[in-house]
């Protein structure tokens, strides 16, 4: 959500995902990514967050609503 705010795209819809890993425990490599995944960068708060319906949920609304074709980006871990 910062990264999108910070390049001004706060209109790129953003679903909530699981609390933690689906299997497994959580492997976080801090020593390489930093605390916060970016490298340590400190970046301003975002203005929102994600939508709490889930990312099926809101796929299928985007997609039925949309009279274009979507592009979907699935950068986060994709726990949904």
């Amino acid at each position: 959500m910062r990264l999108l705010h910070l390049y001004g795209a706060d209109d790129v819809p953003v679903a909530e995902g699981a609390v933690g890993p689906l299997a497994g425990p959580l492997e976080r490599a801090t020593e390489v990514h930093g605390e916060g995944g970016l490298g340590n960068t400190k970046l301003p708060k975002a203005p929102r967050t994600a939508e709490p319906e889930g990312a099926v949920a809101l796929m299928a609304r985007i997609l039925e609503a949309s009279p274009e074709p979507v592009a979907i980006a699935p950068v986060g871990p994709l726990t949904n």
